[in-house]
């Protein structure tokens, strides 16, 4: 006996495991944006709050590097307009959910319904296109 993978796969076990990946990178990546955003936002309010008169003067050794916080909020800013965490984050979390309930929706179809299959890879392409557009 040969231990071949057979020359012709279902399709829909290769798009039921196209939706554990995608799934699974969205997971992840809206994970990261996660943090990069809180971490910023984060940032921004406390340097922020630093870069304000009052609290410098609160903490006299603060009084010298009070310009350097002026100059972060900037950058910070300057690197959230440019990278957008957050439209990154809850793209990518939308997206793992509707991947999430697309790959449900295929746990219901028989492998020879070929008629099913074409209309989820529709969606999954819908999803894709919606992804793309908001990142």
């Amino acid at each position: 006996m040969s231990s071949e993978p057979s020359a012709q796969s279902d399709p829909l076990t290769d798009f039921r495991s196209n939706m554990e990946s995608y799934s699974e990178y969205c997971h992840n990546r809206a994970r990261h944006w996660k943090l990069i955003y809180w971490a910023s936002r984060s940032a921004l309010i406390f340097f922020g709050i630093m870069t304000s008169a009052e609290a410098t003067v609160a903490i006299p050794f603060l009084a010298p590097v009070k310009p350097f916080f002026g100059f972060v909020v900037a950058l910070i800013t300057g690197l959230e307009v440019a990278f957008k965490p957050e439209t990154k984050y809850k793209a990518h979390a939308v997206a793992n959910d509707e991947y999430d309930q697309l790959r449900m929706k295929a746990s219901f179809v028989r492998s020879g319904d070929s008629r099913k299959i074409e209309e989820l890879q529709k969606e999954y392409a819908e999803i894709n296109k919606r992804l793309r557009v908001a990142l």
